[in-house]
């Protein structure tokens, strides 16, 4: 099996417990992706994925760059079956997983800064179709990112 790639906004918040220790959530519009079954498109699914990250910011003066690792709870819902799987029903189950983060921060002006970043997160998901168990899927996506940081 094969999931298809998306993108979609995503927002995140980090809670800094010292100059250079945070907490960040991830949250976005819920992703969508084709399944793949040898080359024919046999389903779709929907998720989404908030993780929160644990994050070191190295100190600098016009870049400060920072890692993090943490975990993933991924929410599969409204799976629909095409092809192949034409009117099974397929059951996508919800992950835990680890991440992590790395980036830069570019800083602007004041307290803002411009952010490019990568996230891998391990998505493993149980499928059934009409109940059997048929495996695990492992998504495991990288995911990069360009953001507007706001610090207040």
């Amino acid at each position: 099996a094969d999931v298809g790639s998306d993108w979609r906004p995503t927002i995140t918040a980090e809670y800094f417990f010292t100059q250079n220790l945070g907490l960040e959530v991830l949250a976005a519009l819920p992703f969508e992706h084709d399944i793949e079954l040898n080359g024919v498109k046999a389903g779709s699914t929907k998720h989404l994925p908030p993780t929160f990250t644990l994050q070191y910011h190295f100190a600098g003066e016009k870049v400060s760059p920072f890692i993090g690792a943490g975990v993933n709870y991924t929410l599969f819902f409204d799976q629909e079956t095409t092809g192949p799987l034409a009117g099974t029903d397929l059951d996508l189950g919800n992950s835990w997983g680890l991440a992590a983060h790395a980036g830069l921060d570019f800083k602007l002006a004041g307290n803002r800064a411009l952010r490019v970043d990568v996230r891998w997160i391990d998505i493993d998901t149980d499928v059934s179709v009409n109940g059997a168990d048929v495996g695990t899927v492992n998504i495991d996506p990288f995911v990069y990112g360009v953001a507007y940081v706001w610090n207040f």
